[in-house]
């Protein structure tokens, strides 16, 4: 660590440097003049800066995915109350699992790579639109229903604080 440098005392893992606040404000932003510090990245060992997979799960482990799912199985979604949708997606449910909830988290990020006007556009068999091979991991219906039915945390939590605690 560099003498120019502290750690955050609430974060131990961020770096600041060592600079006196600003006594005085302005009327304009004026930036900040930053003195140079050294950069240091302070990640466990275990994690492969060439593995852009194992930073992803630095954020989403398994313990918070597993949250994601119980959330997400959780949620009571309205059925239509008559007979006319019989082959309804909320009537075809089924309990998702951490593997697809990993899925369904890599197919939105690749959705951000490739925009397309309309979600179902990825699922169409035309000529003028590329195939995506994502699409093989989910059905259109199930995609869909996924999407519509996913939460970080259980729809009893009215607290929005608590909301944001239960997945820590």
């Amino acid at each position: 660590m560099s003498e120019s440098t502290e750690r955050d005392p609430t974060d131990a893992g961020t770096l600041r440097p060592k600079a006196p606040p600003l006594k005085v404000k302005g009327t304009k932003f004026e930036p900040m003049d930053a003195p140079p510090f050294d950069m240091q990245l302070n990640l466990p060992p275990e994690v492969d800066l060439d593995n852009p997979l194992t930073l992803f799960l630095q954020y989403y482990t398994p313990e918070i995915v597993d949250g994601i799912v119980e959330a997400t199985n959780g949620y009571d979604r309205p059925l239509p109350s008559n007979d006319s949708a019989p082959r309804s997606r909320a009537k075809q449910w089924y309990a998702t699992t951490r593997n697809e909830i990993y899925l369904f988290l890599a197919f939105l990020i690749y959705m951000t790579v490739f925009p397309l006007n309309k979600i179902e556009d990825y699922w169409t068999g035309d000529k003028i639109t590329p195939f995506h091979y994502v699409t093989n991991m989910f059905s259109r219906d199930r995609f869909q229903e996924l999407r519509i039915r996913f939460r970080v945390a259980s729809s009893d939590i009215k607290d929005l604080y608590q909301k944001v605690l239960y997945l820590l």
